[in-house]
């Protein structure tokens, strides 16, 4: 028929539950054939080749082929495909033109995969391998890449755009992509342009979306006889992630990953499948109840007690047609039919035998005409519950085509008022449309028959039938309907040969994407060998009453921590009674006798056994008696736990302290079960690690619980010290050596103490009950060095005294204090660092005084004098210098007539100190007038020479008008007051530094 568009198929694929594990490009594995084919070469760049092969290729060449050697001898290596290693795959040398040449495109013609579902993630990929023995690096390695048109979040999951190299042999390529088209293009070529190498096969494209939700559904067989354990379940797993695992639970429970179950008796069961998704999905099928034939069954007419010669009916049921008869007397039976009369004489078995034949053609097949819907079989086609966008790869289960899909015919399904299967054809080849497999015999024909009618009248489905993967003859292999309503039976022949299961399978060859539509119904397979069944059943008739065997027994004494007693029966014994103790104290059960000891006080009982009488089978009334003894419950035994031990350290036997007069019984590693002994078990000290050994006590039978002791094996630690040094120095401060190491262990030395006189070895021994071995030190002592230095010169004081070394000549590394001090004569003493074996040691560092001098420029009476000022005069040497720096004098004061700069030098041994002074006048006469008329001549009077201690000047009238301490050149003719003095002669008095003092007169006139 005609198809809808392609947005109304994609609407309906994503209601198919198959849809999304198929794998949706045609003719991935080249098995189909070549270019057209489910993929498309339209690049001029490549040439195909078609076989025989010459044995020799260029850049550009391809072929679809088993075997790329045979392309090129010279440098291609032999192979087989990734499929099968037989089938076929795509042999390139690769062209070395640029352009993106393609030599793989989705589509017969290159349009790509269509039919997908926007936004649903879908997973691309192919193996490749390379194919010359001269693809040996990057630059010989195919660069696969992949254009993906209409597509999103384009991921490569796995896998290398480059070829493997030859050793790796088939690698995989896995893509993810999500369709933002019904269609997308898939195109591929080979980055590299290289001529040398870049020859490689690919093979298994795939495109597929992720699987559907698992569900499952199953067929049976119902055993074939009474009592026999021959059905068959078969189970069929849709959706999901293959494979599969399936497990069986019920009446009998297994595991496989077939799905198939047989050897099955009578009994309810289900099916579980787990696929290998991750997470896996698991599906349970409801009960599946296996059903046997109706067993052959007796009865007789006999009612209460028989007497010998009593005649009996005994009736027969669910046989065939003819019964054998026996008696367990050797008397007779003639008769054939389902209903004998007996006269027995004595208490007789009487045995029927019959035998049941299938002399019908029964259907194995389960839901052949599909009235329970998709259950029971399996199919590689979607379901859907309607059609109405007519989508291809497509079935469902109707009782009117038209109401699947409205283009499709109206019927009735073969039996007239039931259901049938519909399908739209796929376009892919070998597409399964029904499958379902049951049990077989060996070498027996069966018929395979079903009923199909085409829906459409166009491209008219071209049937297959696989029966454990091999085609049968079929006649005809099409409906013969045309455009009308009307049902074709088609049927083959198969033999079972060896097989045990027969898979059968359906597979419409026709892959015609217009029409191709068809119905299936009333599906069958059976064979005219008639399966036989041989049944037996016996009955017993009693003449005459029968005593009772009632005898048992108990295992006494019992104590009360033991296990519940049940009685012993008397061979023969005669079930049906009642146990009973007449006390009541005794907790029993009067069905089975077992006695409940943990309900029961200790004591003595008598329990009786009675059979009452029963006249139905001549059964008279016994009973039978005995007595049972029950003994109070034991405490364990006292132990001491845990108990430890050294690795490979001898053990002594357990021990444990047991009540009087009880025993004790040892089970060496055995919490339960095992049997006791009474010798004390004694540990194994070889592996570390807790081991636990168990001991019970018993008095007579009863024992107490066990008890545990746990023994724990600990490994030898080796004492680890820090801080005992590796070494000391002779007659440094003695050392105790420390009595617990690092890791905790406790122990003592020897010798105890650090010899510093000699080298010694010391040996630490762990105190006892420690898991520790000894640890020995030697600890070597190093003579004691004096450091030596060089002699530090006197220094003059404030001269810069550089650091003192901090390395010894016979380097000793220390410290020295205190700090240094160039002013004053010290002792200096260096420590050595630790760990040195060295003494201290001292420096003397001489500091010699430097004269401290002052200069003076004086007028000594009419002379003007230069004058060193120095407390100490004491072996002082003087130089005096002019400012050509010709020595003038070397007397602590010198005289001089001329202005300019002097320098004295004043030395007291090495050390010297040297004075500069700069002289602008050595004017010694004291001026007889001033003039203070501002014309910057005579304008004060002027004593800057004379070292004045204080100036007082007088009027004539004797009045002091004036004075100044420490004067040099102030007075300018005013008073103390700041007042103009009128101008005349003042009287002087001048006060020398000296103590000297001088007075005379001097003229004060403003005019001049």
């Amino acid at each position: 028929m005609k198809k809808t568009t392609w947005t109304i198929v994609f609407l309906l694929i994503l209601s198919f539950s198959n849809i999304y594990s198929q794998n949706r490009l045609v003719n991935g594995d080249f098995e189909n054939g070549g270019n057209g084919v489910g993929f498309s070469i339209n690049s001029s760049q490549y040439l195909q080749l078609s076989p025989p092969f010459s044995g020799n290729t260029s850049p550009g060449n391809y072929a679809v082929t088993d075997n790329p050697k045979l392309l090129n001898t010279a440098n291609f290596i032999a192979g087989g495909d990734h499929t099968s290693g037989s089938g076929k795959m795509l042999v390139v040398d690769a062209t070395t033109s640029g352009g993106q040449q393609r030599f793989w495109r989705a589509g017969d013609n290159g349009g790509g995969a269509c039919g997908l579902a926007v936004g649903t993630v879908y997973t691309f990929s192919y193996w490749i391998k390379s194919v010359s023995t001269l693809v040996t690096g990057p630059s010989t390695q195919a660069d696969i890449k992949i254009i993906f048109n209409n597509a999103s979040n384009i991921t490569l999951v796995s896998g290398n755009t480059f070829a493997p190299l030859p050793a790796s042999g088939w690698q995989q390529v896995i893509y993810t992509f999500t369709p933002t088209n019904q269609c997308v293009n898939i195109e591929i070529y080979d980055n590299n342009l290289s001529a040398i190498g870049n020859d490689f096969a690919v093979d298994d494209f795939s495109l597929t979306a992720p699987p559907a939700p698992l569900t499952i559904s199953s067929s049976k067989l119902n055993p074939s006889c009474p009592r026999a354990s021959d059905a068959t379940i078969v189970a069929y797993p849709n959706g999901g992630v293959a494979p599969y695992t399936f497990s069986l639970a019920g009446t009998s429970t297994a595991t496989n990953t077939s799905g198939i179950f047989q050897g099955l008796a009578e009994g309810n069961y289900t099916v579980t499948v787990t696929d290998s998704n991750n997470p896996a999905s698991v599906a349970t099928t409801s009960s599946i109840s296996i059903v046997a034939p109706l067993d052959l069954t007796l009865s007789s007419s006999s009612t209460g007690c028989n007497f010998p010669g009593t005649p009996i009916t005994l009736t027969a049921a669910n046989g065939g047609t003819s019964y054998s008869w026996t008696a367990s007397t050797g008397i007779q039976i003639l008769e054939s039919d389902d209903v004998v009369l007996v006269n027995p004489q004595e208490t007789t078995t009487y045995t029927v035998t019959s035998t049941t034949s299938s002399l019908t053609k029964p259907n194995l097949i389960e839901n052949g005409d599909f009235e329970s819907g998709t259950s029971g079989f399996f199919s590689d086609y979607g379901y859907s519950t309607s059609n109405t966008s007519g989508a291809q790869f497509a079935y469902g289960v109707v009782s009117n085509p038209k109401n699947w899909f409205v283009d499709f015919v109206t019927s009735t399904d073969h039996s007239g008022s039931g259901k049938m299967l519909v399908a739209d054809g796929a376009t892919n080849p070998n597409k399964v449309i029904w499958s379902q497999s049951l049990p077989v015999e060996n070498n027996k024909q069966y018929t395979f028959s079903f009923w199909a009618q085409n829906l459409v009248a166009s491209n008219p489905a071209q049937f297959q039938v696989l029966i454990n993967g091999a085609p049968i003859t079929i006649s005809p292999i099409s409906a013969a309907n045309g455009s009308a309503s009307g049902w074709t039976n088609i049927t083959g022949i198969w033999n079972s040969v060896n097989a045990t299961i027969a898979t059968i399978k359906i597979i419409d060859t026709n892959t015609a994407s217009s029409g191709n539509d068809f119905a299936l119904d009333d599906i069958s397979f059976s064979t005219p060998t008639p399966k036989t069944c041989n049944l037996s059943t016996q009955l017993t008739i009693t003449i005459g009453g029968v005593k009772p065997i009632t005898n048992f027994s108990y295992q006494t004494p019992v104590c009360k921590s033991g296990i519940n007693p049940i009685p012993s029966p008397a061979l023969g014994f005669t079930n049906g009674g009642v146990y009973s103790e007449l006390t009541g104290l005794l907790s029993i059960d009067s069905v089975t006798g077992e006695i409940n000891l943990a309900a029961s006080p200790s004591g003595t009982y008598t329990v009786k056994y009675l059979v009452a009488e029963n006249s139905e089978i001549c059964q008279a009334e016994g009973f039978s008696t005995f007595d049972v003894i029950i003994n109070d419950l034991l405490p364990a035994p006292v132990v001491t736990t845990p108990v430890n031990y050294c690795i490979n350290a001898s053990a002594t036997a357990l021990s444990a302290t047991a009540l009087s007069g009880a025993t004790l019984n040892w089970y060496g590693t055995d919490e339960t079960g095992g049997v006791a002994s009474s010798i004390p078990t004694t540990p194994l000290t070889t592996s570390i690690g807790s081991t636990t050994y168990y001991v019970s006590q018993s008095v007579g039978v009863c024992e107490s619980l066990r008890v545990p002791i746990t023994v724990t094996i600990s490994d030898l630690s080796i004492p680890i010290f820090a801080g005992i040094p590796q070494s000391v120095c002779s007659d440094s401060t003695v050392q105790t050596l420390p009595i617990a190491s690092a890791n905790n262990i406790q122990g003592t030395w020897n010798p105890a103490i650090i010899n510093t006189t000699a080298t010694t070895t010391y040996v630490f021994t762990p105190n006892s009950g420690q898991c520790a071995t000894t640890a020995t030190v030697t600890i070597n002592v190093n003579s004691s060095t004096v450091p030596t230095f060089n002699v530090v010169e006197p220094i003059c004081s404030g001269v810069e005294l550089s650091p003192l070394p901090t390395t010894s000549l016979n380097n000793i590394i220390g410290t020295w204090s205190p700090n240094l001090d160039n002013t004053i004569t010290k002792i200096y003493t260096f420590t050595p660092n630790l760990g040195q074996c060295a003494s201290s040691q001292t420096l003397t560092i001489s500091v010699n005084s430097t004269p401290e001098i002052s200069v003076s420029a004086v007028c000594d009476g009419t002379d003007f004098v230069l004058k060193v000022n120095q407390n100490n005069t004491d072996n002082l040497v003087y130089s005096w210098y002019n400012s050509s720096e010709e020595k003038i004098g070397s007397t602590p004061s010198i005289k001089i007539d001329k202005v300019g700069n002097y320098e004295v030098e004043v030395a007291d041994g090495a050390c010297k100190v040297s004075k500069n002074i700069e002289v602008n006048s050595i004017y010694c006469d004291i001026p007889k007038g001033i003039s203070p008329n501002g014309d910057t001549k005579n304008d004060s009077f002027d004593l800057t020479n004379f070292s004045v201690n204080k100036l007082e000047i007088f009027n004539r009238y004797g009045i002091k008008v004036y004075t100044k301490s420490g004067y040099k050149n102030e007075w300018d003719g005013t008073s103390d007051k700041g007042q103009e003095l009128p101008d005349g002669t003042y009287y002087y008095v001048v006060e020398f530094e000296s103590g000297k003092s001088k007075t005379g007169w001097v003229y004060l006139n403003r005019e001049h």
